[in-house]
């Protein structure tokens, strides 16, 4: 099957849109399938089964015109291509098949822009309008063949917004490479990142890890880390962005001996194999692959209901999922129940064990069936 992709950006060290797309890819190149990424910016791994195709937009372009000249141009780059299946993980049209990686803007909107200022600075941008438009477009049966959603969160959202036919919506979970990330990470690494980072080796440690802490609720997370219940927490803050504004909440809370801000990993395996849970107060996730990464290495999750992982979480069981992202005293108790090494020993087990069903081989035969029907039905697809 000759199939493209439309990415922004093709960065897998960066990302987990991109991180899913360069697993994907892997698992399809050892089907024998002849792929393509066009992406504005990326890197191209040595045998990575792939053709990479620059699509040209300057770096120096603002978000709507990189936007809209990537879709102009990405359009012309396709054209007579005899492509199989065009697969979008980014805002393009006409397309066979849409990932929903990201979401429904209209709901993200609605959490991100929860006060009157929100609202009025997220409908000024015109960004803001620009998206809009593309979902619309995006998500009219007569432009998008299929949609594939990476949880059951993510599809009611699209069906409760839009008129697409729930029959073209498929529900595929992600997939965790068990290889990469598994419970012998924790004799590998634990004792040497807690001395490093000058943590008592009997302390329990939480890990956050994002790119976006505002949206993926880093302040909740300090908030609950704060609390004396979990005066023996020590949290571990991997990713870009915010680190002087949390920094300084957490000293305002008298917790910032506990916390660490790891900034950007090249690998956060490590990190994964220190910590004793991961802790992801996100405001809205279709589906957070960190939370899938956390379970295959042996670590409960405590998410919120906002994150469409959630829905593999067993309440109790291997992780918690809390109502409410902003409620810090909501995942304040959960922490403090992981403090205990029999609970979290308990669940830790578990939480891999649910993982081992979730595969970046089963993903991918989900997807290809996706792509299989899309094949078929595509000539009634407008161009």
């Amino acid at each position: 099957m000759k199939i493209a992709f439309l990415i922004s950006d093709y960065a897998p060290s960066r990302g987990g849109q991109e991180r899913y797309l360069s697993r994907l890819l892997g698992a399809l190149a050892a089907g024998g399938h002849d792929l393509h990424v066009f992406a504005a910016r990326g890197e191209m791994a040595e045998g990575g089964g792939f053709v990479f195709h620059r699509v040209p937009v300057p770096a120096a372009a603002g978000p709507s015109l990189k936007t809209v000249l990537f879709i102009r141009r990405a359009r012309r780059m396709l054209a007579g291509g005899g492509w199989d299946v065009v697969s979008g993980l980014t805002r393009f049209y006409p397309l066979d098949v849409y990932r929903m990686g990201g979401g429904i803007h209209r709901v993200w909107l609605r959490e991100k822009a929860d006060t009157a200022a929100g609202r009025l600075v997220a409908y000024t941008r015109p960004f803001t309008w620009l998206a809009l438009h593309l979902e619309r477009r995006i998500f009219d049966p007569r432009l998008c063949g299929r949609v594939i959603a990476n949880s059951r969160l993510c599809r009611d959202q699209l069906l409760a917004r839009y008129p697409y036919p729930p029959g073209r919506v498929s529900v595929v979970y992600n997939g965790v490479d068990h290889g990469m990330f598994h419970p012998r990470l924790r004799a590998l690494h634990r004792a040497r990142v807690l001395a490093e980072l000058g943590i008592p080796a009997g302390a329990s440690v939480a890990l956050f890890a994002s790119h976006n802490p505002v949206r993926k609720g880093l302040e909740t997370a300090l908030r609950a880390a704060a609390v004396p219940a979990n005066r023996r927490t020590h949290l571990l803050v991997a990713g870009r962005g915010g680190t002087d504004r949390f920094a300084s909440l957490a000293r305002g809370l008298g917790a910032a001996a506990r916390i660490r801000f790891l900034g950007h990993l090249a690998d956060i395996r490590p990190y994964y194999g220190a910590a004793d849970y991961l802790v992801l107060p996100t405001r809205y996730d279709p589906f957070a692959n960190v939370c899938l990464e956390a379970m295959a290495c042996g670590l409960p999750v405590v998410t919120t209901a906002m994150n469409g992982a959630s829905e593999i979480v067993g309440e109790g069981l291997d992780g918690f999922v809390v109502a409410d992202p902003r409620n810090a005293a909501a995942f304040a108790g959960p922490m403090a129940a992981l403090a205990r090494e029999e609970t979290r020993a308990r669940m830790a087990e578990a939480a891999r064990r649910k993982s081992l069903a979730y595969t970046v081989e089963a993903n991918a035969e989900a997807t290809l069936a996706v792509y299989r029907l899309a094949m078929e039905e595509r000539r009634g697809i407008a161009r």
